[in-house]
């Protein structure tokens, strides 16, 4: 799919997309595009899943899901922050719903 918008109104939806603005994205040094984790080095992807924590938006939580996977793949244990912006419920509460997911960890 393609669309063809004009400078002003790129620069506009640049700026007003969920999560961080672009003011916000260059000085927490976060790339506009995110690029899949195993083109990148480990450094580089650990470096930017600590940076894009606590982000909103829907493009940064594929890319922290993918780069949590990545990280554990290759260091042998997950990242001590959860990949996604929601909090999972506490314990009493999983038990209490009959569902018990697999550990971050």
């Amino acid at each position: 799919m393609v669309a063809l918008v004009s400078q002003e109104d790129l620069a506009f939806l640049r700026n007003h997309r969920p999560g961080l603005n672009g003011a916000e994205r260059k000085a927490s040094e976060i790339p506009e595009i995110l690029e899949h984790p195993e083109t990148m080095p480990l450094e580089e992807v650990e470096r930017l899943y600590r940076s894009t924590q606590g982000t909103t938006g829907r493009r940064v939580d594929v890319w922290r899901g993918k780069a949590w996977l990545h990280i554990k793949l290759r260091t042998g244990k997950f990242p001590d922050e959860s990949p996604w912006s929601f909090q999972p419920a506490s314990e009493p509460e999983r038990t209490s719903m009959g569902v018990t997911p697999p550990p971050y960890r």
